[in-house]
């Protein structure tokens, strides 16, 4: 299995301390949103599952590592499961088609939120894993759910995630 994750998962994964994304069904921050995400790593590590990161995520999540970023660095190489890719020639034209059948329909940002920047750089990592032939790309934007549907690639959303088993019930019930 070949999986995709956005930065927000990759941030959440290495850095769980960072505030989570808003769940868009309560417009509050997802709950147990670390947890969720460690939860799916231990499952897809299981699995034995390939965890690709887009270069543009990669990108990204080396401006929040700051300082540490040569120690992520040093991380993400020792593992054997997890793979950078590049946004290449054959990801350029998959970014490029979505955006033109964005704009020839006459909805290019029609409900997209992002800036047209962020836009660019959400069809870059579908466009990654849509030519890595990603089984599915795992996310906390949005943006990146409705674009992998319009570009035929599998993806599932933070909030749909399941939670693990909590070891304090009660408690989770007053957070």
């Amino acid at each position: 299995m070949l999986v995709v994750l956005d930065t927000t998962m990759l941030t959440l994964f290495l850095k769980p301390d960072v505030v989570p994304p808003n769940d868009p069904a309560t417009g509050q921050p997802v709950r147990r949103a670390a947890e969720r995400v460690q939860h799916l790593m231990e499952r897809l590590t299981e699995e034995k599952a390939t965890i690709l990161i887009p270069s543009t995520v990669w990108a990204e999540f080396l401006v929040v590592a700051d300082d540490t970023a040569q120690e992520y660095l040093a991380a993400v190489k020792d593992r054997a499961n997890f793979r950078i890719a590049s946004f290449d020639q054959i990801s350029a034209v998959e970014a490029a088609l979505d955006q033109r059948r964005a704009r020839h329909a006459g909805n290019r940002h029609a409900d997209l939120s992002g800036s047209r920047q962020c836009l660019k750089a959400d069809r870059q990592i579908v466009a990654i894993a849509k030519t890595n032939n990603a089984d599915v790309v795992y996310t906390a934007d949005h943006d990146i759910v409705k674009i992998g549907g319009t570009m035929g690639v599998p993806v599932k959303a933070l909030w749909d995630l399941e939670a693990p088993e909590s070891k304090t019930p009660l408690l989770d019930e007053t957070v």
